[in-house]
């Protein structure tokens, strides 16, 4: 795919009441406050620090996700203001880093260690590592879905996958230059192919075929080796979407997408024409910026 034509892909991800939409370089994230009225912000896409590995295959995967994780965490921590009404607040960036930390400390433990110990009672039983990781794989598998399904019974996570479907429609909308209307993009799945849920997916696939083989005791060692591998599975995982996604809408490309689609099954909801306006406001005003930021850069 031309650079031209990646520069024009969008993605985001749903914020409390609200969405955020973003391109290669801006974010615009649009929240309905508690009055009503919708609350907008404009973010740059963090750049972290280390050019010379941005564009290495397998290497470039782990700061792409890094600078998502501290995007997203922007405009969570923003939509929260807002809800508090204090949007005028300043976003403080040692606070994002933290939350970042703590965040993938308890993604690494809850979906990576935790499995490992869990199977572990099963190597009394059965004498190969393979089959162990992949029982461990499994259940793996079994704490991510699970941990979706429970919290999708929390009224606000309910109403953030319906911010999440919205935002999912409206994306549909622009990539098909349609007009970007209310009526317009209600015509449109809930579900893209480009999703994040692609990653959690792929991730958990990956982890498998890297670790089959891996040491499991002393359990010190097999705790470490799930640490380390963590960015070759990272990185892995984000060449396959990026791999995927270049088919875009072709008969290869939908087939790729069904395990994807089929987990946003659980991670997206109808929403109503309130949330889809969120969706449209975030939008319009991320192609506003996109188009001040081109003039600038020519």
């Amino acid at each position: 795919m031309a650079s031209k034509e990646l520069d024009k892909m969008y993605g985001g991800q749903a914020v409390l009441d609200g969405v955020m939409i973003r391109s290669r370089y801006s974010a615009a994230i649009c929240v309905r406050k508690p009055d009503g009225t919708l609350a907008n912000k404009y973010e740059s896409v963090p750049n972290v620090p280390i050019p010379i590995f941005k564009n290495i295959p397998f290497i470039r995967g782990m700061f792409v996700i890094l600078e998502s994780l501290i995007l997203g965490f922007r405009g969570l921590t923003y939509s929260s203001l807002v809800a508090s009404e204090a949007e005028d607040e300043k976003v403080d960036m040692i606070s994002i880093i933290i939350s970042v930390l703590l965040g993938v400390s308890f993604g690494v433990g809850f979906f990576f260690i935790l499995p490992l110990f869990v199977s572990s009672p099963l190597e009394r039983y059965i004498d190969s590592n393979i089959v162990i990781n992949l029982i461990e794989a499994f259940i793996r598998l079994l704490f991510v879905l699970g941990y979706i399904f429970l919290i999708s019974k929390f009224l606000k996570i309910g109403q953030l996958f319906m911010y999440h479907g919205a935002e999912h429609m409206v994306i549909h909308a622009e990539e098909n230059k349609d007009e970007l209307g209310v009526n317009s993009v209600k015509k449109y799945p809930i579900e893209h192919p480009r999703c994040g849920t692609a990653f959690i997916l792929y991730v958990g696939i990956v982890a498998f075929f890297v670790l089959a083989f891996t040491p499991r005791d002393p359990i010190w060692l097999g705790i470490a080796v799930r640490i380390v591998t963590i960015p070759i599975i990272a990185g892995l995982s984000y060449e396959i979407i990026r791999f995927s996604s270049t088919f875009g809408n072709t008969k290869i490309g939908n087939i790729l997408a069904i395990p994807t689609i089929a987990l946003q099954k659980l991670t997206t909801k109808t929403p109503n024409e309130s949330q889809i306006e969120v969706a449209l406001m975030a939008m319009q005003k991320l192609k506003e910026l996109d188009e001040k930021d081109a003039s600038v850069r020519d």
